[in-house]
């Protein structure tokens, strides 16, 4: 079974908690070698199915910081993740239909991600900016804020 046929398995089930064999599921998504090995000689080693619900908790997780505007990623926590490995993992799966349930979910997770301020790594280290652009939500925010008050002349005068 191909990828693309992985994939249409995937949506066709619609079951979050279905268990696929570890190495179809995760190469199903085309992430990058260091993302794909992380999860697959790492995260999973000791398990030979895994379900779409796991890898995207894996990715984004419910679990709750204590710190406003911060979310929790176990996968960014692993080395050699970081932060160009996280948003190849969020880039790819923005890319894939995972069925309606699915998709429910990882809309869901993306959309705390987007409103966060800091993605927080379990294990290892890391803490990154919730934005590839390297601004996070309240800095945007903050950005916004800068603006001269109405009425304030910013020419110089001679």
């Amino acid at each position: 079974m191909d990828h693309s046929q992985t994939l249409q398995a995937l949506v066709k089930a619609d079951d979050l908690k279905k268990k696929w064999p570890k190495e179809k599921l995760i190469s199903a998504f085309v992430f990058p070698a260091r993302v794909h090995n992380v999860m697959l000689h790492f995260r999973w080693k000791d398990q030979d199915e895994i379900c779409l619900e796991e890898l995207l908790e894996f990715i984004i997780s419910s679990d709750k910081d204590p710190r406003p505007g911060y979310i929790v990623s176990r996968f960014l926590g692993y080395r050699n993740v970081g932060k160009k490995g996280f948003w190849e993992a969020i880039d790819r799966l923005n890319a894939v239909d995972f069925g309606e349930k699915g998709n429910a979910l990882w809309q869901s997770k993306y959309r705390e991600l987007k409103s966060s301020y800091r993605v927080y790594g379990l294990g290892h280290l890391s803490s990154i900016l919730a934005s590839k652009k390297g601004v996070g939500y309240k800095m945007q925010l903050k950005q916004k804020d800068l603006s001269p008050p109405e009425g304030f002349n910013l020419e110089l005068s001679e």
